[in-house]
């Protein structure tokens, strides 16, 4: 019958729920949580992302592994508002980041099975990125499929220019001979 002291019942309610330092604040416009940054996932995730750029390869396999741990689903999901398009654009965008240099990390540590098995996946859904296909070449070169390195080279070069009019990058096409020549390098 009163929806406004059925709010402050909840809003009193929740209150007693939430531990420092989450609270709500009553403002003239109505009530707010506050929450720290650091208890927002979004936070940790872009904060873990951006640890691992400049992080040695254990340390960026760990940060991406526990920042991809927090991804679920759309970001914001069921919120439907222009301001967060951006913001989940900009999401998507770290996301893809996280899984390009987990791939790497892993490729770099030696654990090939396991880059392998998170780039095949990536490299379909984004087919025309030339890092998680140089980072999948490395990992089945190291795991002595030079063929299927070579075919996922080839992939992407005819999409590159069929799609696009462009051939790949310089440093991919330098992979591609070293995968070639079978440069213990690799």
């Amino acid at each position: 019958a009163d929806p406004a002291a059925a709010l402050r019942t909840v809003v009193s309610r929740t209150r007693r729920l939430l531990e420092p330092p989450l609270a709500i604040e009553t403002t003239d416009l109505g009530y707010r949580l506050r929450c720290p940054a650091d208890h927002l996932d979004v936070a940790r995730f872009v904060d873990l992302v951006e640890t691992a750029r400049t992080a040695a390869p254990a340390d960026a396999e760990q940060a991406t592994r526990h920042a991809l741990g927090l991804w679920r689903g759309e970001p914001f999901g069921g919120l439907d508002h222009v301001d967060l398009l951006e913001v989940r654009a900009r999401l998507g965008a770290l996301r893809v980041e996280a899984i390009e240099t987990r791939i790497e990390a892993l490729t770099d540590l030696g654990r090939h099975r396991e880059a392998i098995a998170l780039a095949e996946p990536h490299v379909r859904a984004h087919p025309e990125r030339e890092r998680p296909v140089a980072a999948l070449m490395r990992c089945l070169f190291a795991a002595g499929r030079q063929s299927d390195a070579l075919e996922h080279y080839r992939a992407l070069r005819r999409r590159l220019v069929d799609t696009l009019g462009v051939e790949p990058s310089a440093e991919l096409a330098a992979l591609e001979l070293a995968v070639l020549r079978q440069d213990p390098d690799l």
